[in-house]
């Protein structure tokens, strides 16, 4: 299925997001870190990979070198793991929210899209606005029933596979499409992948995230 060009207003979104999720990250680490003792981590970290170039021709001294570099990685680490595993189930959450506006796009009308459910079933329930293309295609394999399925107008509504329900968009634009946390949905809607400018949504938000840190980290003193 072709991919679906969401444009500036999902950048917006995406940018408002990670500056936000940015700015509370870092007032976290303030609060719940050490930043001393993270700054005078990161000034040993620095020192030992400078001995590193400077007794690049001594293996031995490289090597002591190296293996304190990487204590001080585990240090710095220790040091920021309060903080980072107070905003894990946050974050979690942002991310989950972020992926089910940008990384899929409603169903274009006039298309066919393929619907599939984990078990043998024999009918499925569209709301209007959709047509059913096919009888159901059960592949012993996979153990899934699969449909076609066309949108004819711009519609949303309830899809009904026995007693499995989801909820299934069509259109243009953005929708929330959310995924679960955990396991596949019980009635599997293969949507179009959506991008951003040609890129993937949570390459955008890594990379406003980064610059977002870049900006901040001075004007709030936090030591990263």
């Amino acid at each position: 299925m072709t991919e679906v060009e969401l444009g500036g207003v999902a950048l917006l979104g995406i940018g408002v997001a990670a500056a936000v999720t940015t700015l509370v990250m870092m007032l976290t680490i303030r609060r719940w870190s050490d930043q001393a003792a993270i700054a005078a981590t990161k000034a040993q970290a620095q020192a030992h990979l400078l001995e590193c170039r400077l007794f690049r021709e001594d293996p031995g001294q490289v090597l002591r070198s190296q293996r304190a570099l990487a204590l001080d990685n585990v240090r710095l680490l220790k040091l920021l793991f309060p903080s980072l595993a107070l905003s894990a189930l946050p974050m979690m959450g942002v991310l989950w929210t972020l992926d089910a506006a940008y990384s899929r796009a409603p169903l274009k009308v006039g298309s066919s899209a393929v619907v599939s459910v984990a078990a043998q079933q024999q009918s499925i329930v569209t709301p209007p606005g959709f047509a059913v293309e096919t009888r159901p295609l059960f592949v012993k394999a996979t153990g899934q029933t699969s449909w076609r399925i066309r949108p004819t107008q711009d519609s949303s509504g309830k899809l009904q596979v026995a007693s499995m329900t989801e909820r299934i968009v069509a259109g243009s634009g953005m929708a929330f499409l959310p995924k679960p946390l955990w396991g596949r949905s019980a009635i599997e809607i293969r949507y179009p992948k959506a991008t951003v400018f040609s890129l993937p949504w949570a390459l955008w938000f890594v990379v406003i995230s980064l610059v977002s840190a870049l900006i901040l980290r001075r004007p709030l003193g936090v030591a990263l």
